[in-house]
């Protein structure tokens, strides 16, 4: 994330995600565990960014209250899918009711991806700053802050 960003590294892993996602709905076994295997990276990955793009790009008035809420958001997920797996079947070979179970996480892959296309398209302030893009820097800071003076 130091090196690329924070947007670009959610960039990354929701498509690598996707990937994980198509080998997890596959038929082979192999490529199942595979598809878990990347996904629970990614997910690994996406708990060690996010704290960092909360902290980069919110106003510090609201710095605790977001990250508490990424991490209430973050164990709603775990109950959600604790729950969703409450409906597959025991028996694999009776129902194909689990790939929904298993495709569920790309639905929030995609949304993240059109986000960070079309609508957060820039990186952090700090990112910007260590890689000498300090107009643009200023122009994330005035943006969250909310400043309207133009003679900083």
């Amino acid at each position: 994330a130091t090196k690329i960003g924070r947007r670009m590294s959610f960039l990354i892993g929701d498509f690598i995600m996707l990937v994980g996602i198509g080998l997890t709905l596959a038929e082979k076994y192999g490529c199942i565990i595979a598809g878990r295997f990347i996904e629970g990276a990614i997910v690994g990955l996406n708990s060690s960014v996010a704290p960092l793009y909360i902290t980069e790009m919110v106003p510090i008035e609201v710095r605790g209250r977001a990250g508490v809420l990424n991490n209430t958001l973050l164990v709603a997920g775990v109950v959600f899918a604790y729950a969703m797996g409450f409906t597959v079947p025991t028996n694999r070979e009776e129902s194909q009711n689990w790939r929904i179970n298993y495709a569920i996480p790309a639905i929030f892959s995609i949304v993240r991806i059109f986000l960070l296309l079309f609508v957060f398209r820039s990186d952090t302030p700090v990112y910007n700053v260590a890689n000498n893009r300090d107009q643009k820097a200023l122009t994330m800071l005035k943006r969250i802050y909310n400043y309207k003076d133009t003679h900083v």
